[in-house]
């Protein structure tokens, strides 16, 4: 897995062909998070465009029924192809046109070759090591100069709002109503037996799925949590590790829109992928909780506790945690290329 994320900055300009190129840059957008590693994408690489479609194999019926989460994770990885092209000198323009299953298109122009000195190169450096971290947060604040800087990307991304959080008031209640939706998760048969698929065991050679070790699963235990999580109820210690985790955050991003659609969808997760590898690029790690978005009607509790009359869509901890944790899997560029 640490192999797909050496990826040759120079290489780029020794390619023979445009297809190639595209490759290249699809080698950073496919190193996107998605819900349960699940990587929905597909491309379908055009002569001077790359369209990111949504494969519908990878639909999550009970966790992401109305497949906002399968959206925002196209968004994210729509987001890395951007900041990539950008970056390399090649980007032209990008549409989401939401077409049967094409969500997004990429524009280049491989003539361009005019290096963006607004955007920082270690944005895709960043990308080859971000990593979703679970578990405690040390006690250490982010420092308010990160906090403006990613206040200030607010303008890039219309129709999305992001509200940092450092309350640690706030944070608490969060913490709680996260809690109460990872028990109402658990506590769903249908859920357990869907989480269960995705579910893998540390050494897996698949390349998708969460591995055991991105919840701090030894080994052994890690090959038998899926049949734990299967058929026995866990939604009390499930919600608890969580909660003890998300209120040691020293900063919630919370991201919310007025509408509700696809589109909004992927242009939260381009901004909320954005922002995470700002913070990433500065050592400051981030976390994924949606389950106080997603289940019943926790969100309208979430909105109270933003004080805002928009849509609650994604949310993310971030802050320093102490050490190390492994990359998870990932399919190559040309297993996800469709003709």
């Amino acid at each position: 897995m640490n192999e797909i994320r050496k990826i040759n900055y120079q290489k780029f300009n020794n390619y023979k062909s445009d297809k190639e190129r595209i490759e290249h840059l699809l080698q950073y957008a496919i190193l996107a998070p998605s819900t349960h590693n699940s990587q929905p994408w597909l491309f379908k690489i055009k002569k001077d465009y790359c369209e990111i479609h949504l494969n519908p194999e990878k639909k999550l019926p009970q966790a992401d029924n109305l497949g906002r989460d399968a959206h925002i994770s196209i968004g994210c990885c729509l987001e890395n192809l951007i900041l990539a092209s950008i970056i390399y000198g090649v980007y032209k323009k990008h549409d989401v046109p939401i077409t049967n299953s094409i969500i997004a298109r990429v524009y280049f122009d491989f003539n361009i070759k005019k290096k963006d000195s607004s955007l920082n190169k270690k944005l895709i450096e960043t990308m080859t090591r971000r990593k979703n971290m679970r578990g405690p947060y040390i006690d250490q604040k982010v420092p308010p100069l990160v906090i403006k800087s990613i206040l200030q990307l607010s303008r890039k991304y219309p129709g999305v709002t992001m509200k940092v959080v450092t309350s640690h008031v706030h944070i608490e209640r969060i913490a709680e109503i996260t809690a109460i939706g990872m028990r109402m998760a658990y506590n769903n048969k249908a859920f357990r037996n869907e989480m269960s698929d995705w579910f893998i065991y540390n050494r897996s050679s698949r390349n998708e799925g969460i591995p055991g070790f991105t919840i701090l699963l030894p080994d052994i235990i890690s090959y038998f949590f899926p049949l734990i999580v299967k058929y026995i109820n866990i939604s009390s210690l499930i919600s608890f590790i969580n909660k003890k985790s998300l209120r040691t955050a020293p900063l919630i991003c919370s991201f919310s829109a007025k509408n509700n659609n696809k589109k909004t969808w992927v242009e939260v997760g381009r901004f909320a992928e954005r922002v995470m590898l700002e913070l990433q690029m500065k050592q400051i790690s981030t976390s994924i909780y949606v389950a106080a978005i997603e289940m019943g009607s926790l969100s309208k509790q979430l909105t109270s506790i933003l004080d805002t009359k928009e849509m609650p869509q994604f949310l993310f901890a971030a802050g320093y945690m102490n050490g190390l944790r492994k990359f998870t899997p990932r399919y190559t560029v040309e297993s996800k290329t469709i003709s």
